[in-house]
């Protein structure tokens, strides 16, 4: 036998109703009783509704979502199938660029291919014509303009290739004439004494000195020097440890 749901509240209301009408129970039983009715309660709410007919779910609704999360698990499967291809490729390519280098590094320089032969006329063949890339403007030493200060002859004395006496031998009338560049030897620094001159102005009342061009006022540093640190300094950059270095090396200053 099925009891009704709406029959199993009015009885649970009339013991409630009971339970507040009698007052000679203890309380202790009373708090039993209450604690039964709500566990009464909260199972009758457990107990499922028959759904109307026109509250069943339409078919096909749970396939369909079925059908989705199939389909996500196939995309999901082939986003890492695409994913691990990426890193299959990456991986290969990373091992071919390390072929390469070590393949050209380890190469040497006498069994490079001819065909590789670098330069003008690189086919090795036939008269040589200026295939490569034309000269820059500016490119190469350029010729020296400057008139020389200082002229140097160098006499032969003995033959460069087999090195016999060639001391009593004429000279030819041409010969060849180069042009260098160089700077001045090393020399000691100069220790300049400077004696300032004193006088008394009558108009100011005043002793005053004679200035010196040579060196900055009180400094012991004289202008060339000072100009040659202040460049090395600021526009090379060279910290003062290797300045102190340099000018004791070269200069013996310290």
């Amino acid at each position: 036998m099925r009891i009704n749901k709406t029959t199993i509240e009015s009885t649970l209301k009339q013991v409630e109703d009971q339970l507040k009408d009698n007052k000679e129970l203890p309380s202790d039983v009373q708090l039993l009783f209450k604690l039964l009715v709500l566990i009464i309660k909260v199972l009758v709410d457990r107990i499922p509704k028959k759904k109307a007919p026109k509250d069943k779910e339409k078919p096909g609704k749970e396939d369909a979502s079925i059908k989705e999360l199939l389909d996500a698990t196939g995309e999901r499967t082939k986003l890492e199938k695409l994913q691990e291809e990426n890193e299959r490729l990456k991986a290969e390519l990373d091992g071919l660029k390390i072929q390469a280098v070590n393949r050209e590094s380890n190469k040497p320089s006498s069994k490079q291919p001819e065909w590789e032969a670098k330069g003008v006329g690189n086919d090795q063949k036939g008269d040589r014509r200026g295939r490569g890339k034309k000269k820059r403007n500016g490119a190469g030493n350029k010729r020296k303009t400057k008139e020389p200060t200082i002229k140097a002859k160098e006499k032969l004395v003995c033959c460069t290739n087999c090195g016999k006496d060639l001391s009593r031998v004429v000279p030819l009338k041409d010969s060849n004439t180069r042009i260098i560049e160089d700077i001045s030897e090393v020399s000691e620094p100069e220790v300049i004494e400077v004696e300032q001159e004193k006088k008394y102005c009558p108009g100011c009342q005043q002793v005053v000195t004679a200035k010196s061009e040579l060196a900055l006022p009180k400094s012991d540093i004289g202008l060339n020097l000072t100009t040659l640190i202040c460049y090395l300094w600021v526009s090379l950059g060279i910290p003062f440890t290797r300045l102190s270095r340099y000018l004791k090396d070269f200069f013996c200053l310290r």
